[in-house]
């Protein structure tokens, strides 16, 4: 769904970014949304299947914190995305 390393840091390291990485391949129908992690207030960029809906658990690529994300279709077929904290 991200950028980044995929692995978050034990306690008392810090991750190290892979130059270029991408977890996942973007296809052409893929959307990327942008959203701010409801911890550290970092953003996020998300790739996300047009045809992706429902709720799912993602980690912070900085604080490593898990948030609950939902993915929804709005009526004119576009992705609306929502983050929460999970605590």
């Amino acid at each position: 769904m991200g950028t980044g390393t995929g692995t978050c840091p034990t306690p008392g390291q810090v991750p190290v970014p892979v130059p270029n990485s991408v977890a996942y391949p973007v296809g052409m129908d893929d959307e990327i949304h942008r959203a701010q992690c409801p911890y550290c207030g970092a953003w996020e960029e998300l790739i996300l299947d047009p045809e992706s809906e429902g709720t799912m658990v993602q980690d912070c690529e900085v604080c490593c914190e898990p948030w609950e994300m939902t993915v929804k279709k709005t009526r004119s077929g576009t992705l609306s995305v929502t983050l929460a904290r999970m605590d």
